[in-house]
């Protein structure tokens, strides 16, 4: 009698182990896919949606995450976005960090918030940026915002963060691994 009350000890063990394991996998806990294109790498947390927009001469994409809610995930909102222009972004080279500023500033008074800092340099390869924070409307979270450009190429990466979560690895995983690839004329 005990080995068989064992056994089904042992069986539900198993079966709530395996329970969890599955919801937490379908939650994106863990669950970083490599994302990888002709003009860059970067890792999200889980399943990537894309969108394409065009305007006259400029072309854009962006491929973005949006966590379930109430997930284990930190952060609301993970995105890159790459626009590509008619003339090569070097010709305001030397402008390059005010051209990064004025866009965020753009970007944070299209949701209310405020852009909280003048930006601090960051690299993908050898390729400098700028990340900025922004204050989200009401104080209720932070955006993170990383800007490069390259070639034709104006790349933005965003995460959104409600302000209890602010100190999350996640934020520096996602940011961290964009890789730019070699840019060919």
């Amino acid at each position: 009698m005990s080995s068989s009350k064992f056994s089904i000890k042992n069986l539900k063990i198993f079966l709530i182990s395996t329970f969890l394991i599955a919801f937490l996998s379908s939650c994106g806990f863990g669950d970083w896919k490599v994302y990888d294109t002709s003009e860059f790498s970067i890792e999200f947390p889980g399943v990537v949606r894309d969108t394409v927009t065009t305007f006259n001469n400029i072309a854009g994409v962006k491929y973005y995450f949006e966590p379930v809610q109430g997930a284990l995930d930190s952060n609301m909102y993970y995105s890159v976005s790459m626009y590509s222009l008619p003339d090569s972004i070097g010709i305001v080279k030397e402008n390059i960090v005010q051209l990064f500023k004025a866009d965020v500033k753009n970007y944070a008074n299209s949701i209310g918030g405020v852009l909280a800092d003048s930006g601090r340099t960051v690299k993908s390869g050898d390729v400098e940026g700028r990340e900025f924070k922004v204050t989200i409307a009401g104080n209720c979270g932070i955006v993170t915002v990383r800007k490069f450009a390259l070639g034709k190429h104006l790349y933005t990466l965003l995460v959104v963060t409600e302000n209890m979560k602010l100190n999350n690895h996640a934020i520096r995983k996602f940011m961290d691994s964009f890789k730019l690839k070699k840019y060919k004329k």
